[in-house]
């Protein structure tokens, strides 16, 4: 068998290259950001098919790890349903979080986007934060019952 060209080597290694560094960032900061921690506890098993959706969200998962325009959001009768897309969601697997699981502590505005932040009771402390335009749908729903009143 013959030995690549010179300079053609790199053609070939660098798509492969590429794959396994975008797979392994994705992991690393699911890992880092507490999606993992949490897919151990919420796995979506299945993904709700009765459900209002909204898709190209942002949010936040703990204290730094930010998702912009590509969460997709459901709200079920069973829970929160956040997924990513395939292409970002290496490491990032479905979750369903019940909403008793999910307590408003603040509201408020980051760069003119009005948004609620939730702390899971379980894990305890864990922060998620979400626009009010997909979380106010929930109120009207009845999902999120408990209100900080502060905007």
């Amino acid at each position: 068998m013959a030995a690549c060209p010179p300079g053609y080597c790199y053609v070939y290694a660098f798509p492969v290259f590429f794959v396994i560094l975008w797979i392994g960032i994705f992991h690393v900061v699911a890992r880092v950001g507490g999606w993992r921690p949490l897919a151990e506890r919420y796995r979506a098993r299945l993904e709700p098919m009765r459900a209002e959706t909204f898709r190209m969200q942002s949010g936040r998962l703990g204290r730094w790890c930010g998702y912009n325009n590509c969460l997709t959001v459901k709200l079920a009768s069973a829970g929160l349903y956040i997924a990513m897309p395939w292409i970002f969601g290496f490491g990032h697997e479905p979750l369903l979080i019940p909403w008793d699981r999910l307590k408003v502590v603040s509201r408020g505005r980051t760069f003119g986007v009005a948004f609620t932040q939730f702390e899971l009771t379980d894990p305890p402390g864990f922060l998620l934060l979400l626009a009010d335009r997909v979380i106010d749908k929930a109120r009207e729903l009845g999902y999120v019952k408990d209100d900080t009143g502060k905007r």
